[in-house]
This record gives C-alpha cells, structure tokens and sequence, in this order.
C-alpha cells in the first residue's frame, strides 16, 4: 500500500541519515591554524536560500525537505566562524560541529590576542563572542568620510539650540586657533533653536575680525561667511546671482553671508587647500570613528568642497599604498568626469576589483535640500514666491553624462531629493533605458537620497532596477520641521521605504550621510523602523519597516549597490570577513525603540579587529 511505501522510504531516510552523521569526519580538516575563529556566538549570517552556503550538503537539501523541516530557518543564525586571510573559510551552524573545531583550534593555535598576524600559521585570534549577536559588517552607502574627519577636528556645533549657544562655542574655539585661520565644519541647525531665523555674519563678525568663518548648516548645502570671508571670495552686494545656487541678501541688498548650494562655491573655491598630511589624519580621524559603529565598508561620495575628484582619490591611495585603510572604500568620482575615470583606471586598473579601494562609481547632483528650501519640488515651498527649489545641473548634461560612463562601464549615482527632482531624474533614466533597448537593470543606477517620490515613480524604479540609496536619519530631523516647508501630501511620499519595497526588482540601500548626519547605522534602523521623532510623534507610519529589511538594507543590499553581494552583506563561507558584534540582539527587543541604544563591542574587517570596546571580554 501506498502507506507501507511511505513507511518503508522514511526508514530508509532514516538511516541514511544516520550513516551521514556518524560518516562526518572526526577531523576538523584545517592543515595549519586560521586567522582568526568566532565562536559561541548568535551568528546571523543573512541566508536567503540553500544554495548560498557552500557547506550545505545535498543529503541535507534533501532529507529536510522530506521531513517537512524548514532548513533554511536553521541556517539563518550559525555558532561559529573559521576565518583565514580574510575570508571565512567556514560557517559553523552545528553546537556539536563548534565544539570540535573549538577544540583542535585552542589544542593546537597560539591564541594571538593582539598581534592579528594574519601570517601566522601558528596562532589564531581566538573570540569567544559569548552568546553576543554578530551581524554582517555594516555598508554605508553614502558617506563623506574626509569632510567627517575634518568636522570632528573642527567647531562643534550641531548640538546647539540657540544662536547664543553657537556664538559662544565658536568664539571658544577661535580663542584657540591662531589669527588667518579658517574656521570650517560646524554642522550647526537652525530648525532645533526657538528662533528659527537663519544666522547672518553680524552675528559672528565681532568674534572674528581676523579669522575668516565658513561654517555649514548639517544638511551641507548652505553655509555662513563672515564678513572677512565674503571679503576673501570678493561677494559683494553687487555679485550676480549664481546659477543652481543662492546669495542671500537682506533688505537692503547687502550678503548676509548665508551661501546656499552652487553660491557656496564662491568660498570653497578660494579656501587654502589643506596638506597631504592633514588630509590624511582627516581620514585617519574618520576611520577610527566610523569603526565605533561597526562600519566595515563606506561608498565616499565626491562633495562639493573638492573640485577634483582625483585629488580627493589620492587620498585613499595613500592609505591603501600603506596599508592604513581600516575600511573597504567604493570611491565615487564626480558625475562630469567620465572620460578621466576611464584614462586613469586603463593605467590603474586595479582600482576595479582591488578588495579594500574601489573606483567604478561617478555621482553628480541633480538639486538641493529640504532643509535649506533647494530640493526641487513640483510645488512651491510654504511662505515663498513660488519657490520649488533648485536644479543644480541641466537634464541634459546628466543624460549626456550616464550614456558615457555606462560606455565605459562606469556606475552612476545622482542626488536626488525633491518628488520633482526625482520624477525629472528617473525620467532621465528612462531615456537611458530607451537608448538601450530597455535593457538598464544590469546597470545598477542609483538615486542618492530619494527622498521625496511619487508613487508612478516608485514603480519605476522598480523597472529599471534603479537603487534607491537613502538615509534614514535625516527623516528624524525634516520630520521636525516638514510642516514648515511643504504640504501633507508631500508627507505621505516621503521616505516611502514600505512602498519602495513592495516592489519586485527594487533595492533599497541604506547609509548615513556623514558628516551631514550621526553615521550610527543604529540610528538610521531605529529611524526607518519607528520613525519615531524627539517630540514624539510618528512620521508616515505607513512606511515603517520591520528591522531585518532594515539591516539587510544596511548589509547585503548595500553591497548589491557596489556590485559586491556575492562577497560582501553575509556571513556565509567564501564571503570577506567583515563582521561585527553587539551588545543586545535586536531582533528580539521588547520594544523597538530599544534598537538605537545598542552598542557595537567589536568591529572586524577583513578577520582583523579594528574596534573593540573596553566592555567586551572575549
């Protein structure tokens, strides 16, 4: 009968199954000791299907499906990692497995703590992660990390709340700067103090008659002069206005010395440029700090301030020459130099795959900011005269400039925050598309920001697989101040991460904006899981996301983003080792709101330690 057939097969499976145990090797099958090994930790490794793990057998493919076991679900947390030269050489899901390799490693590896030679054949950095979470390295998908770096060696000032505040932290410090310097950074905002006015030079000018002051507001697309340094860069009341930017005057015509978006280019232009070496500690400086938050990997997005993309570069060169990056960089050039991207990687060409620095990426900027009333809208701003933001470069000249990069097998990434912004780049796009025959997906373009987006236009991104890379972060703060600049509808479409991920093809990469924004990535989850404000209310609850969508975008959709999800965003065998682990499993918290004061206790890149807190005992 069929039942005694049924009966008879499970038998079989049965004992085939325990042939298959009993035949595992008693070895751990490891000839010399690994760089490093994880253990008795809550791996996750990110899984999506069984065909992604290596170590996956096919009696186990087979014999769990028979039984009506969900193995995937057992593959999605492993206990352990074997890492050597960078790579996890194995993925350890089996206790009993663990406690062997566990075994052979401390019977026969030197346990080097603190040297992390990766070229020992005799010791191993051995980690008892002691029950803790791992996760995937955390991927910043779009950073400014050289800028960073120079704003946490500069004034402070985004934690401000009044004008006062901000004139008496910056009078401190130029107190302890010699006169001619250049006051920069600052970070300040005006949305979090009780006037909301922005501030003008007369505010600063008496505290720094003889050093020039050009401090930017936290969104970057709007700075304050001084009057010494609207003297410097020669802007008078009689400067033209710029194109795609804004000098502000006063009523009677006069610079207040508030700059907005290509305008600040008046300054920048003329700013002494800094040293090799001081570039170099600003990166050193951003490194350390980004490792804190269990940053392993960032995509450097060429800004504003640096003119040349390549000087910029040199930068990274510098430290990938010396061995000091401490992160993997996916450097993004500026949109408009294509053909100098292709020239220099046809001499460089290990800039396309080389595992820590990467050039293959241009972004360019398509309008302004929320913040400082530039994203283009298709509605005017609130208590404007017909205000809708700025195009900061011509629709055209963008088009011109993807068909060319794509020709040289460049990636292209455009800011892009306003819901007309985004229509008029996606559209763009299309015309992209079109000339390909619709064939663009493989292409991987990307939207930095995205913020703003109608619903017709979510769906295309969906259909030419165009990334949305956004930051969560910022929510938190144009949440604040929303209803001041724009209409409720415009709330509803705004950072639509649910929505965007409704539909198929569409990815959603995430990142922090630094040093625009906090780069915590557990601020940015935090954000676009409860999207919870400081004054306590939810903004667009509708488009909350539950925490796993949110790593996962933070992890492998991030890597996806640079063309590197078959080796970065997991934890599975044959992928990088880059890894970091937590205090708190936040898949499991009581309460979401708990996420955002989780803790990274050690952060590892490439099976080397490159933060570990001074709470963590391992």
């Amino acid at each position: 009968s069929n039942i005694n057939r049924l009966l008879f097969c499970s038998i079989i499976v049965v004992i085939i199954t325990i042939m298959y145990q009993l035949l595992i090797p008693s070895s751990v099958g490891l000839s010399e000791c690994p760089q490093m090994y994880v253990y008795n930790g809550n791996i996750y490794t990110g899984i999506e299907s069984i065909e992604e793990e290596k170590e996956v057998g096919m009696l186990e493919k087979i014999i769990y499906p028979w039984f009506g076991v969900d193995y995937l679900s057992k593959l999605k947390y492993a206990k352990a990692l074997v890492i050597d030269d960078g790579i996890i050489l194995r993925t350890i899901y089996k206790k009993k497995e663990m406690k062997k390799y566990t075994e052979w490693i401390k019977s026969n590896c030197r346990n080097d703590e603190e040297e992390n030679d990766i070229n020992s054949s005799e010791s191993t950095v051995i980690i008892n992660a002691n029950e803790k979470l791992v996760l995937p390295g955390f991927i910043d998908s779009h950073i400014h990390s050289l800028k960073g770096g120079r704003t946490l060696l500069s004034v402070q000032l985004h934690d401000c709340l009044t004008r006062y505040e901000l004139y008496s932290k910056l009078k401190q410090h130029i107190q302890k700067i010699p006169e001619g310097t250049w006051v920069l950074g600052g970070n300040w905002n005006n949305e979090f103090w009780s006037n909301t006015d922005l501030p003008d030079r007369f505010l600063i000018d008496d505290i720094s008659p003889n050093n020039p002051v050009f401090i930017c507001k936290s969104d970057g697309h709007q700075c304050l002069a001084n009057s010494l340094a609207l003297e410097i860069a020669n802007i008078t009341r009689d400067s033209p206005e710029i194109v795609g930017g804004t000098i502000v005057r006063n009523d009677d015509g006069e610079p207040t010395g508030i700059l907005k978006d290509n305008a600040m280019g008046l300054v920048t232009s003329i700013l002494p440029p800094e040293s090799d070496r001081e570039l170099d500690t600003n990166l050193e400086v951003a490194m350390d700090f980004l490792a804190e938050y269990g940053i392993t990997s960032f995509h450097e997005m060429i800004d504003d301030t640096f003119s040349d993309s390549f000087e910029v570069f040199k930068v990274f060169q510098r430290a990938r020459n010396n061995n000091k990056l401490k992160q993997r960089v996916y450097f993004a050039a500026s949109l408009s130099d294509p053909k100098r991207v292709r020239d220099f990687l046809q001499k460089n060409p290990q800039y396309k795959d080389d595992k820590f620095l990467r050039l293959t990426n241009l972004k360019g900027f398509l309008d302004g900011s929320l913040g400082s009333a530039t994203a283009k809208m298709f509605k005017p701003y609130k208590n404007t005269k017909n205000n809708t933001g700025l195009f900061l470069t011509d629709l055209d000249d963008i088009y011109n400039y993807i068909v060319e990069a794509h020709e040289y097998g460049l990636q292209v990434s455009v800011h892009s925050i306003g819901d007309r912004a985004n229509h008029e780049i996606i559209n763009t796009m299309e015309r992209v598309a079109n000339a390909y025959d619709g064939d663009i997906k493989e292409k991987r373009m990307r939207i930095e920001h995205c913020q703003h987006i109608r619903p017709d236009d979510q769906k295309r991104l969906s259909k030419y697989g165009i990334i949305a890379s956004s930051q969560p972060a910022h929510l938190l703060d144009d949440g604040l101040y929303f209803d001041k600049y724009l209409t409720a509808d415009i709330k509803d479409i705004s950072y639509p991460f649910r929505s965007i991920l409704s539909y198929d093809d569409t990815s959603l990469a995430f990142g922090s904006d630094w040093y625009v924004a906090d780069p915590n990535p557990f601020l940015a989850i935090f954000a676009s899981v409860t999207r919870k404000l400081r004054n306590g209310n939810i903004f667009v609850p509708n488009e909350r996301i539950s925490i796993e969508q949110a790593v996962r975008a933070y992890t492998y959709n991030a890597a996806f983003a640079e063309f590197m999800e078959h080796k970065k965003g997991k934890l599975l065998t044959s992928f990088l080792a880059d890894l970091v682990i937590v205090d708190k499993n936040i898949f499991e918290l009581n309460k979401l709101t708990e996420v955002i004061n989780t803790n990274v206790l050690m952060t590892i890149v490439d099976g080397i330690i490159r933060y570990k807190s001074s709470n963590f005992k391992y």
